[in-house]
């Protein structure tokens, strides 16, 4: 028999699988967008809206792991912006 933790831990699995799965699916469609179309306009507009979903589901999944997840997240995002923000050598 499933125990109510157990139960919650396995809607939590589902819940994040669908969510991920919607963003997948989401990058998919945007890798064909940008093969097919030809109109920036609509372009820029699935990119942005892939990017938004994605940013949403990080929220989803932050707030349903907690706020470890929030600050997993701050630390790669600072890692990645960090590396932009070397300055560039010269010669």
């Amino acid at each position: 028999m499933f125990t109510l933790k157990s139960l919650r831990q396995l809607n939590k699995k589902r819940t994040l699988s669908m969510i991920w799965s919607v963003v997948a699916l989401a990058w998919l469609g945007m890798a064909a967008a940008l093969f097919m179309l030809t109109d920036k306009d609509i372009t820029l507009a699935v990119v942005a809206t892939v990017a938004v979903i994605t940013e949403v589901a990080f929220w989803l999944t932050a707030l349903m792991m907690g706020v470890a997840m929030v600050d997993a997240r701050k630390a790669v995002v600072g890692k990645f912006t960090r590396f932009f923000r070397q300055p560039v050598k010269t010669l």
